[in-house]
């Protein structure tokens, strides 16, 4: 039976961290420190085009999108990461719409191969994979704390993750535990050649 709400819960799922990528490109600054005779200047500016001033004239408006995408795809993330909790509360006015017939079937295909006490967990891997965008992308500051930082953050979430996966079983099917935590070592490998 083909069923397009999962498929477009799917394709929300695989191109997340896509655009997490591309707000936080939006929102890098870099600092350029031009060096006279006379004086030093320092100006703050776009990463991706180094010539352009930074939160100036047409970036504006840029910037202001890349800050919105970023606030809709938190709550996103923390409703996918509590909604086994929010269609618990009672009909208070605020929690409406958790009644809507087309939310609960694209929430509910993202909890669909998880046992019924871990529908959390895609909330959680993708809260885990934002903390690591966040890492990612201060990890080319030129401070050493922040490089650090990024390390450490690195290291604990992929712990904590690893952990979480040993020591649930998340997943209806064993295989999907075993594949999930192959991935994951998979993952921390990659991360930490790659830095």
């Amino acid at each position: 039976k083909r069923n397009p709400i999962s498929v477009l819960a799917t394709l929300v799922l695989l191109s997340y961290a896509n655009i997490l990528q591309r707000a936080f490109l939006i929102l890098a600054p870099s600092t350029v420190v031009t060096v006279s005779l006379t004086s030093n200047r320092t100006d703050v500016v776009w990463l991706l085009r180094g010539s352009a001033e930074y939160f100036t004239g047409t970036r504006i408006p840029l910037i202001t999108v890349a800050i919105l995408i970023l606030v809709l795809a938190l709550v996103y993330t923390v409703i996918i990461f509590a909604w086994q909790w929010i269609i618990r509360c009672p009909n208070v006015w605020i929690l409406k719409w958790k009644n809507n017939p087309k939310l609960n079937a694209f929430i509910q295909t993202y909890h669909a191969p998880f046992c019924d006490r871990h529908r959390y967990w895609t909330g959680l891997m993708l809260l885990t994979r934002c903390v690591l965008f966040l890492a990612f992308a201060f990890r080319y500051s030129d401070s050493e704390l922040l490089a650090n930082m990024y390390i450490t953050t690195l290291i604990l979430v992929a712990i904590f993750t690893i952990k979480m996966t040993c020591s649930l079983d998340t997943y209806r099917h064993f295989y999907l535990n075993i594949l999930e935590l192959c991935f994951l070592l998979n993952l921390v490998i990659l991360s930490a050649t790659l830095s």
